[in-house]
């Protein structure tokens, strides 16, 4: 008889039990973590609501996002209960959807070509999935009119022109592709396997540009993006940025960005930009850095979902699932681009993919049959609630703390009380608002002053104060903030054109002009300053900037 050999531990089994299992507690976390990071989102766009100079326009514009919400929740109660025509109908219903849309845009509505473009993009791989599934039930004519509007509204995306749309789809359609493939894929299939690093290596890189043209101005001076559209585009986003830092913890108030804009950071009297050409920036501005974490935790817990559903063991879900990560993918690059689609009244419609996913997920999951919601909820709220302490506590000393906060109250009571009062024609320019006597700026003084005694480095307390001050004609007060602004953030556009003028009006027209000549200009930023000291009638200010003004413009015209 053959002796037995004594068991040996199977270490790896063990190893890969304890993998699974986490995998499985982190996939029934999944769900709820996405609804705890919607629900700081919309907070944040609540809150953005209420401060607001505009409450009224900024209710209904909290509506948009509301709603866009409750057709994920919709989505993810239909997908828990197994209600899989719901989702599957609202993939064929994309199809109409975005032909009309198409169509409306490209005859009717021109001037929201860019928005409708992202729409279109956004919908046509939920469409894809729509014929698909038609096709795979037998129903051949459904599938038929599907495919054949797809194919026209791939030409309607192709004649809007929109380079930054077909980019993103492009990389949509990739990403889903490669996940979708590479979930399905045999273990020992290593062509996949190379594949998706070489994706991931070419996604790296491209992140690494993309960062660097937002935190490094000198990247844009390479030969390749030197005047690109791109390189002009991430200057926009640097000023954003610096203008969201005024607002950081609360945001300046859902839909308010146009005046907002022109009003601290162009320095012109009627807006220039609507929006920040960027999702993120975007939700920054007006929502503050808590909208940005609650958008992206949902972003990022939605990727997830998609990742198990591309893995799904029903080849139609698993299709469905790939067409939705694709939409999802093509929204969340976009928004690195652009924020046209978030900026206009289809925002609704931007929520579609993370609600699809959601119910996807849920389907597949089962969690209302096997009764795991209750409890994984639990456990995620009360992971949720400790995690918003902790990055609360984090973000608050990471983003300057007390002063850094009494600087967003100062730029939040200026911005109420000079926005909510100043219109165009009626006052010429902001700083009639601010010499007014009816505008109460003490509030907002006493809280700059406040953020300088915690932290005199704090750039948006120096800055406003001498915006103020230079707009009360308190010159040699101006150039003393400035300067001090100035010193701690040279490339700021508005502090440079702000000292220039106050160097311009104390008689020293070279310093005045090295400032101006280190930003754009190009909106007729000095035409309107020289515009104000005329309305004054101060002839000797009008004639120091038209000096300056003049030197400017031959510096400028030389080779």
């Amino acid at each position: 008889m053959t002796a037995s050999l004594p068991l040996v531990p199977d270490h790896s089994t063990g190893s890969a039990a304890q993998s699974a299992g986490a995998r499985r507690v982190w996939a029934r976390l999944l769900l709820p973590a996405a609804a705890a990071a919607a629900l700081v989102y919309l907070i944040s766009a609540g809150a953005g609501a209420l401060i607001a100079y505009e409450p009224g326009r900024a209710g209904l514009r909290f509506a948009t996002p509301a709603a866009g919400l409750a057709v994920c929740a919709a989505l993810w109660r239909a997908g828990a209960a197994r209600r899989w025509r719901v989702l599957a109908a609202l993939s064929v219903a994309a199809g109409p959807l975005a032909l009309g849309l198409g169509i409306w845009s490209r005859f009717a509505q021109p001037h929201m070509a860019a928005a409708l473009a992202e729409t279109i993009a956004i919908l046509l791989p939920l469409q894809a999935g729509g014929a698909t599934l038609a096709y795979r039930q037998g129903r051949r004519l459904t599938a038929e009119l599907l495919g054949a509007g797809l194919l026209l509204n791939g030409w309607l995306l192709i004649l809007s022109g929109e380079r930054s749309v077909w980019l993103a789809a492009a990389i949509g359609l990739t990403s889903a592709i490669l996940m979708v493939k590479g979930a399905t894929a045999r273990p020992g299939a290593t062509g996949w396997r190379w594949t998706r690093r070489a994706g991931i290596g070419i996604a790296a890189a491209a992140g690494m540009l993309y960062l660097l043209l937002l935190i490094w101005p000198t990247t844009a001076a390479v030969p390749l993006l030197r005047d690109s559209e791109l390189a002009q585009r991430a200057a926009l986003w640097r000023d954003m940025i610096r203008l969201a830092a005024d607002y950081r913890f609360t945001g300046s108030g859902l839909g308010m960005t146009a005046m907002v804009a022109s009003s601290y950071l162009f320095l012109l009297h009627v807006p220039l930009y609507y929006h920040a050409h960027n999702l993120y920036i975007q939700i920054a501005l007006e929502q503050g850095v808590f909208g940005v974490v609650g958008f992206g935790g949902m972003a990022l817990a939605t990727l997830g979902m998609a990742q198990t559903v591309a893995a799904a063991s029903d080849r139609s879900r698993r299709v469905l699932g790939g067409c939705a990560l694709a939409a999802l993918v093509t929204l969340l690059v976009h928004g690195l681009l652009d924020a046209e689609l978030y900026a206009g009244a289809l925002l609704p419609l931007l929520f579609l993919p993370f609600g699809l996913v959601w119910g996807l997920y849920a389907a597949e999951r089962q969690e209302l049959a096997t009764g795991t919601p209750v409890t994984a909820a639990f456990t995620a709220t009360s992971l949720a609630a400790i995690g918003v302490i902790v990055a609360s506590i984090t973000l608050w000393a990471v983003l300057g703390g007390r002063s850094a906060w009494a600087a967003n109250l100062g730029a939040l009571a200026q911005t109420r009380a000079e926005l909510s009062v100043y219109r165009w024609p009626q006052r010429v320019l902001q700083d009639q608002v601010r010499r007014s006597a009816a505008v109460n700026l003490e509030p907002a003084l006493a809280y700059y002053q406040a953020a300088l005694n915690l932290d005199p480095s704090n750039v948006t307390a120096q800055r406003r104060l001498g915006q103020i001050a230079l707009a009360r004609g308190e010159t040699a007060t101006a150039r003393r903030y400035l300067s001090a602004a100035y010193a701690l953030a040279p490339h700021d556009r508005v502090v440079r054109q702000l000292l220039g003028e106050s160097d311009a009006l104390a008689g020293d027209l070279p310093a005045a002009v090295q400032l101006w000549q280190g930003i754009d200009l190009g909106e007729g930023q000095l035409d309107v300053r020289l515009a104000w000291y005329a309305f004054l009638g101060n002839s000797h200010d009008r004639q120091q900037m038209q000096e300056a003004i003049n030197l400017y413009e031959r510096g400028s015209a030389l080779p």
